[in-house]
């Protein structure tokens, strides 16, 4: 059902390039990966979803993506030097445990610039840092109060709590529900 799927597995690869996937592009279980590049465009759920992943991405962009371009959950942990999110509905997601640490974060047009809360409450809070971006973007985004996230490293306060986040994702509010 994905483009790519990485189960158990240590990638290494210069770029990937995604084009009219009808579900997740690059999906990550339980994997390693190394990616020079990756490059999405007209994606009907994720661009990057991670879950139990270690990755390492230098360069990321994703346009016109239905869902969520990075989505980092379930103890995952991301690194990527420069990404760019163009006319999608979500761009940086992270639940679960998981941390995420952008150098360079540009967005345009993304209805949910980031988005941080717990979904599965066995696993704790996610942390997101952001080197530098476009404040004025965090005004769109949903933050639970019990996750971690640093903008040019402040701290933001978040003023939802996760379960009223988790109701308005997956297709009720925003984002597509996956189809299988």
């Amino acid at each position: 059902e994905d483009g790519v799927n990485f189960i158990d597995s240590r990638v290494k690869i210069d770029l990937i390039s995604a084009e009219g996937i009808k579900s997740d592009a690059i999906d990550s279980d339980s994997s390693e990966l190394k990616i020079n590049n990756i490059f999405c465009l007209n994606v009907k759920n994720d661009c990057l979803d991670l879950s139990y992943s270690d990755g390492f991405i230098d360069k990321l962009k994703a346009i016109n993506i239905k869902d969520k371009a990075v989505s980092a959950g379930e103890r995952s942990n991301l690194k990527v030097n420069f990404l760019e999110v163009k006319n999608s509905e979500m761009g940086l997601v992270a639940k679960d445990s998981s941390f995420v640490d952008i150098n360079i974060y540009e967005n345009t047009l993304v209805n949910l610039p980031i988005v941080a809360f717990i979904k599965k409450r066995e696993l704790g809070s996610p942390a997101i840092q952001v080197k530098k971006m476009n404040e004025e973007s965090i005004k769109k985004s949903l933050i639970s109060s019990d996750s971690n996230v640093y903008i040019s490293g402040k701290l933001l306060q978040g003023y939802l709590d996760s379960d009223n986040i988790s109701e308005m994702l997956y297709g009720n509010q925003y984002g597509v529900k996956t189809k299988r």
